[in-house]
């Protein structure tokens, strides 16, 4: 998108990315060499290219967050890292609004989404939020859960199947998405063409997307009436236990509903800390977003 078109609203559309890993954390069998075959085709397509294309094999907790130390090692020295995960997702609990904890490696270890949530944000940081990641797991989609949008942001794109994927699927689609990506160099036909080639089992999470989304629903489930007063009356109570006078408890009262109210100012903090604002000032030419363009003039959904 042209700046000079909508100068309320637009988004740096580029993806950036000099260093490949391939994190692989499979037991024995068939699938335990995919994330190989995957170095193996990356390795093919870099030949000509900058890019440098690694492989890691983890079993254990400790080799993978050793893994993901040095990536943010090498964010911080200057260098943008694209991380791909092949892995076992962890099973949904029944229902339908459920989610899955996180992935499993090869050890039956389970890392929580939550768990990897500082060392992406510090590498997405790092690469002043041009970090991509894949992760090849079954509902590995549900890798989203992890962000929240008062937080910075851990990617500049998360992808991920939507739900439990067969192998040669999963196969189809990272080789294709690659193939796009490193050969055309368009990251919204690489997930186009990747989904055509698997009838949808990816999706593709945008960081503004997420921040959209997110915020949208805190908007919506902490910022009513209700419960503007019910968190007003958690912070209280601890003073009006210690004999505070009542006139300051409603003063202090007015003041924090006040603050809780304004979606606007709430909008503007977050969306600092999110896309790195202080760290990164150019983010805000690359990510020109605002309260009313967000939430007054348009609709979250067509990011």
């Amino acid at each position: 998108m042209d700046m000079d078109e909508n100068p309320a609203w637009s988004v740096d559309p580029t993806l950036h990315f000099d260093r490949l890993h391939v994190v692989e954390s499979l037991g024995a069998g068939y699938a335990d060499r995919s994330g190989r075959r995957l170095f193996d085709e990356l390795e093919s397509l870099c030949a000509s290219t900058p890019a440098q294309v690694h492989y890691h094999q983890v079993n254990t907790r400790a080799e993978f967050f050793a893994v993901m130390q040095s990536l943010v090692s090498e964010a911080e020295s200057g260098r943008f890292p694209l991380l791909h995960l092949e892995a076992h997702g962890a099973e949904r609990p029944p229902g339908n609004a459920t989610t899955s904890r996180g992935f499993v490696l090869s050890s039956g270890e389970v890392i929580p989404w939550k768990e990897i949530a500082p060392q992406l944000v510090a590498i997405n940081k790092a690469t002043r939020l041009r970090f991509i990641v894949f992760v090849a797991t079954c509902f590995g989609a549900d890798i989203a859960t992890l962000v929240n949008p008062l937080d910075g942001a851990p990617a500049r794109v998360l992808i991920g199947p939507r739900q439990s994927i067969l192998m040669g699927d999963l196969e189809t689609g990272t080789f294709t998405f690659y193939r796009t990506l490193l050969r055309e160099r368009d990251g919204a036909r690489a997930a186009n063409v990747m989904n055509e080639a698997t009838g949808g089992a990816f999706f593709p999470f945008t960081a503004e997307w997420l921040f959209l989304q997110i915020l949208k629903g805190y908007y919506d489930e902490m910022t009513t009436e209700s419960q503007i007063a019910a968190r007003v009356e958690r912070f209280i109570a601890p003073f009006a236990l210690a004999g505070v006078q009542p006139w300051q408890l409603a003063q202090q009262r007015h003041e924090m509903r006040a603050r809780l109210r304004d979606r606007r100012a709430v909008f503007d903090a977050a969306y600092r800390n999110f896309f790195f604002i202080d760290e990164c000032p150019e983010n805000i030419e690359r990510f020109r977003m605002t309260f009313e363009s967000c939430f007054e003039e348009g609709d979250p959904s067509r990011v």
